[in-house]
């Protein structure tokens, strides 16, 4: 196993692909969480003398081998934060593409960085694929395509708020904050760490995973 603290936004960097198993429960966070993580990005964002925010913790097991051209993991813990800042940065980058004055990133840097895989054939050209309704959902939002039938109305909501907040937002706040934001990356080795007792660890002792 092997524990660092990590910027969110270089969790997602690189030609990787987050799956959620299918045991894992679907996309839950609701506008109260969304309201209290955007609260925190424009605190930290606007305000030099804070140097990080720390938001929990992910932790995740080789799917395959990962010396492969887009390497795959499976998400133990922390599915809720990973998807909610792909809603986020979204909303940025649609934001970007209809004002790019003085923006410290491109429209494009944010979906090569954060949303999809350039390279990356059919479901593989996607960072995080969610289970059952909320994969089509997220992948339709991340497309721009209109929604389908029985789509996630938890995940189009929460979009929704998002792009309504940046709409208003200074860009170098919100991007600022976004940068600030810390987790713990616990990735785990296949066959030799135990993904329960893991999450069991950092459930019932926190303080030890939040240096």
């Amino acid at each position: 196993m092997k524990a660092q603290d990590l910027q969110l936004t270089q969790l997602l960097q690189g030609s990787k692909q987050f799956i959620i198993p299918i045991f894992q429960r679907t996309y839950s966070w609701d506008l109260h969480n969304c309201e209290q993580l955007w609260t925190d990005i424009i605190r930290v964002g606007s305000n030099p003398k804070l140097p990080s925010h720390f938001i929990g913790s992910a932790v995740y097991i080789p799917e395959e081998d990962t010396s492969a051209a887009i390497s795959r993991w499976l998400v133990i813990d922390g599915q809720q934060r990973i998807t909610t800042m792909t809603l986020l940065l979204l909303a940025l980058k649609q934001r970007l593409e209809m004002d790019k004055t003085d923006s410290p990133i491109s429209s494009e840097e944010i979906e090569d960085y954060y949303l999809k895989n350039r390279y990356g054939k059919e479901d593989r050209a996607y960072k995080i694929l969610l289970t059952r309704t909320d994969k089509s959902t997220l992948i339709d939002l991340i497309d721009g395509k209109k929604a389908e039938e029985g789509a996630s109305l938890r995940l189009i909501e929460n979009f929704e708020f998002f792009r309504s907040k940046i709409g208003g937002a200074d860009i170098n706040s919100v991007y600022q904050g976004i940068q600030k934001l810390m987790i713990v990356d616990v990735r785990l080795q296949q066959g030799i760490d135990n993904p329960q007792m893991t999450v069991s660890s950092i459930l019932m002792y926190p303080w030890l995973w939040t240096r």
